[in-house]
């Protein structure tokens, strides 16, 4: 973050120099944690922001809004949740960074897209993200758990 905006700066290290710039809104950064390619930033309007750390391309991935404003930051990427703790009696957030394995595009919805994405892996795929029950094949209860799902991730 930087000079009295509410924003935060993506620095090009290489190169020393600032190659974008991202607008935090109402909120200016707080606290903040990068792992595996993600900035988690705590924003003291009482939101958790994460960005898609790319260089000149971040962008914001998403927004959510905590209880109350914010104290203190922890984020556990093996796990895809966000701990925030409030200054108030019993104040804690836990944020979800992924919201369900099931949405394969990130969109926050389980729908056709997942679907199709089941489909062109099916088969031996150790790894992929469609072998959503981890046992190295894309099948059907694979596809069983994208149609279980269908809908908005919640």
């Amino acid at each position: 973050s930087g000079g009295g905006v509410n924003a935060v700066k993506v620095v090009d290290v290489a190169r020393a120099a600032v190659v974008a710039t991202i607008s935090t809104g109402t909120g200016s950064p707080r606290d903040s944690a990068l792992a595996d390619g993600v900035l988690t930033v705590m924003l003291t309007s009482g939101e958790l922001m994460r960005i898609a750390a790319t260089g000149a391309t971040s962008t914001i991935m998403d927004v959510t809004p905590l209880s109350a404003g914010p104290s203190d930051l922890a984020v556990a990427r093996d796990r895809g949740t966000a701990v925030v703790t409030q200054p108030t009696l019993d104040g804690v957030d836990v944020v979800s960074l992924v919201p369900c394995d099931t949405d394969l595009d990130g969109d926050a919805t389980v729908g056709f897209t997942d679907l199709l994405l089941v489909l062109a892996t099916w088969g031996p795929c150790p790894g992929c993200p469609a072998d959503i029950d981890g046992d190295g094949l894309v099948g059907f209860t694979d596809l069983l758990a994208v149609l279980a799902d269908w809908g908005p991730c919640v």
